[in-house]
């Protein structure tokens, strides 16, 4: 793929700050503490979970459908 030639999946309407890839959803942490869990079949977000008012930098599978 050529540069600027991508589609976006989804907008989140904030800077992204972390990214993890889990099964068939992307999970996104942004600048506000919000964390989006976005449906990549269906290019939505399904869940969008605000924990707190800084940013999310990481976020770790824990197994058994956990995340953190």
């Amino acid at each position: 793929m050529e540069p600027g030639t991508g589609v976006p999946i989804v907008r989140v309407g904030r800077a992204i700050f972390s990214v993890r890839h889990i099964g068939d959803h992307l999970w996104v942490g942004d600048e506000d503490g919000a964390l989006h869990v976005v449906d990549l079949a269906a290019r939505r977000t399904t869940l969008e979970e605000r924990s707190h008012r800084k940013g999310i930098f990481a976020i770790c599978d824990l197994g058994n459908g956990l995340v953190a």
